[in-house]
């Protein structure tokens, strides 16, 4: 409004002085015009310092407006923090609790798998004589991990675990495999057949000899040599060469089976 005041206050005045200025009284009208241009100009001026004041202080307002939401950022960001701080102390507690557990658990799980590799080891001496170099082999390294303080109680478990599953297995399968066994103190080579844990045979590469693992004795004893065809059969079946099939061969009787 002032500016607008100003525009047209000045072309008025030097109107009227234009008319005034031949009169008797164009001294004090110019005196006057003067006044009234020089409080146009410390008008205009004073406007000038309005609108600067107000431009800095949108400026100032700004400012504080930025500042302001930095802060409340910077709350929600120290909240945050704050709560997972407290979830971390939380987790480190829980950790103490469960390593503290852990360690209580290991030291009876160690003996427990000490215990379980002694009773592998005493069934595979009762068992019928089959892959003995392979199985016992299996019980000492059993032994050499659980005495390892760089093998973590975790592993040496499954190790136990899986000596378990692997004899279960003999169980459920006709296996076969070459081998020297002694008959009547005279070292033969031989390809064994087991049947599970049912019977144990053996015979010579030629079919020379037929033998059988008599628990009674703990000794390869000869048997007769109608269980050749069987027995090669079955060593067939063994090495996948043939398709499995009804075999006829000499199993124990009840009282030889029993330990």
């Amino acid at each position: 409004m002032r500016r607008l005041i100003s525009r047209f206050l000045v072309p008025c005045l030097a109107v009227c002085g234009l008319l005034l200025a031949d009169g008797p009284h164009a001294e004090p009208v110019a005196d006057i015009l003067a006044t009234g241009a020089q409080s146009a100009a410390a008008g205009q001026a004073s406007q000038a310092e309005v609108d600067r004041l107000a431009t800095e202080t949108r400026k100032l307002l700004d400012e504080y407006t930025g500042i302001t939401r930095q802060i409340e950022g910077l709350g929600i960001h120290n909240a945050r923090l704050d709560r997972q701080y407290a979830d971390q102390q939380r987790r480190i507690a829980d950790l103490g609790t469960a390593t503290t557990g852990a360690l209580a658990l290991q030291r009876e799980i160690a003996p427990l798998l000490v215990r379980m590799v002694d009773s592998l080891e005493q069934f595979i001496v009762l068992d019928l004589p089959f892959r003995l170099p392979e199985r016992k082999a299996r019980v000492e390294a059993l032994r050499s991990a659980l005495e390892s303080a760089g093998t973590p109680i975790d592993i040496a478990f499954r190790e136990v675990l899986a000596a378990y599953r692997t004899e279960l297995e003999y169980a459920r399968h006709l296996g076969s495999y070459p081998d020297t066994i002694t008959v009547a103190d005279e070292q033969r080579g031989v390809q064994v057949l087991h049947v599970g844990r049912s019977v144990l045979l053996a015979r010579t590469p030629d079919g020379s000899g037929n033998f059988r693992w008599d628990p009674a004795v703990h000794a390869w004893t000869p048997i007769d040599d109608s269980y050749d065809a069987a027995i090669a059969h079955g060593i067939a079946i063994a090495a996948g060469e043939q398709q499995p099939t009804l075999l006829r061969l000499p199993l124990p009787a009840a009282a030889e089976a029993a330990p």
